[in-house]
Order: C-alpha cells, then sequence, then structure tokens
C-alpha cells in the first residue's frame, strides 16, 4: 500500500519562486546568510559588551560614592580636596577605609 502525503507549501513547485541571478548559486547565498549572521552577531557582542561596561562603571561610582560618603565621616573633610593638597596620604587614608570595609566583610561572612 502507498501512502500519500498532503504536499507542503514550501514544496509546491507552483508557489516556488527562485533566488534572483543577482545571488547566485546556493554557495552563494550561503556566504550571505554567514554575513549576515556575523554581522549580526557582531553587533549583539559590541552591545552585550556595552552593557557589561556600563554594569561595571556603575559599580565602580557607586563603590566610590560609598568611598567618599564614608571619607567624610571618618575624617570630617572632603575626598576630592584632600586628594588634591595630598595624594598618597589621601590614598592612605582611602586604604584605611578600604580595609575596615574587607574586615567587615570577613566578619559577616563568617558569622
Amino acid at each position: 500500500s502507498v501512502t500519500h502525503r498532503a504536499s507542503s507549501p514550501a514544496l509546491d513547485r507552483s508557489t516556488y519562486i527562485p533566488p534572483p541571478e543577482r545571488w547566485g548559486n546556493y554557495v552563494l547565498l550561503v556566504k550571505r546568510l554567514n554575513a549576515i549572521y556575523k554581522k549580526e552577531y557582531s553587533r549583539f557582542i559590541a552591545q552585550r559588551t556595552d552593557n557589561i561596561k556600563k554594569e561595571h562603571n556603575d559599580a565602580a561610582n557607586a563603590t566610590l560614592q560609598r568611598l567618599k560618603k564614608a571619607y567624610f565621616d571618618v575624617y570630617r573633610s572632603d575626598y576630592d580636596t584632600d586628594n588634591a593638597i595630598s595624594r598618597s596620604e589621601t590614598n592612605a587614608r582611602a586604604q584605611a577605609i578600604r580595609d575596615l570595609w574587607l574586615h567587615e566583610e570577613v566578619a559577616v561572612t563568617v558569622a
């Protein structure tokens, strides 16, 4: 017994439209599709990279703002002004604050 399948619209020769002559043969069409894919993929990667950089910069800026606030709370002086006067002394003070933060994080992790 022979089973007959309903013809798919994609395989129906009456609706088939051949690619334009300028596309050449199928190999050229594959090259074109690969080029489109590479272009879109590079756009996706660039956008993803930009988003990651933005997230990283936002986190760094948040940490800097937190440091400046803590610096003012501890030393009652503006970080930027002190940094303009003496970078090494301001850096040492900021490192002391950072060390306190690290010890707090360790204490929270252990507890």
